[in-house]
């Protein structure tokens, strides 16, 4: 909705500039012609009116138009970002099962160390859900504020996930040498 106001207040500020620009023309035609008679200066000076109109009004339904296609961009990709976030969120949820099996089967010191990592894992995949919640039950003009969350919340789980992966590899490289157990 910023992007359309954006555009809605360039594009009035291009319609006054060209409403200027036609007054000044038709001005300065009939100083022009000062010396000819009233009425076919006003004739004139009403006719450049009515183009002015006729040019205001197209830049108007131009506007308009953009707002309502920016609209729809804007709808499309609330959808699309919330479609794409969601399945990164089941993806990471895959992982985080995985993960889980894998510690399930580490051994009991590996176990320990990383119970709580995996505790903090879940809680983020819960806040992820929440921002996602947020994002799609927002109203317009708030879901693009809301996005950053849902993208924080996200790096911040998958970079969790990948620490915490590579800690477990470590873990599970470290017992698998002869004489740890």
């Amino acid at each position: 909705m910023k992007a359309i106001r954006n555009l809605f207040s360039e594009s009035l500020q291009l319609a006054i500039v060209v409403l200027w620009a036609f007054c000044i023309t038709a001005c300065s035609d009939g100083d022009r012609r000062e010396n000819t008679t009233g009425t076919a200066a006003e004739q004139e000076l009403e006719e450049k009116g009515d183009d002015i109109k006729r040019e205001v009004d197209k830049i108007a339904d131009n506007i308009e138009d953009a707002a309502d296609k920016a609209g729809r961009e804007l709808k499309k990709g609330r959808k699309e970002f919330i479609r794409d976030s969601r399945q990164k969120a089941r993806e990471l949820d895959q992982k985080i099962e995985e993960l889980r099996t894998r510690i399930d089967d580490a051994s009991a010191s590996a176990k320990e160390d990383l119970q709580d990592d995996l505790t903090e894992l879940e809680a983020k995949r819960k806040n992820l859900n929440r921002e996602l919640d947020k994002i799609q039950n927002s109203s317009e003009d708030a879901w693009e504020d809301l996005k950053q969350g849902v993208k924080k919340a996200t790096d911040e789980l998958d970079k969790s996930f990948e620490e915490v992966d590579g800690r477990l590899e470590k873990e599970t490289n470290r017992d698998a040498k002869p004489g740890h157990q």
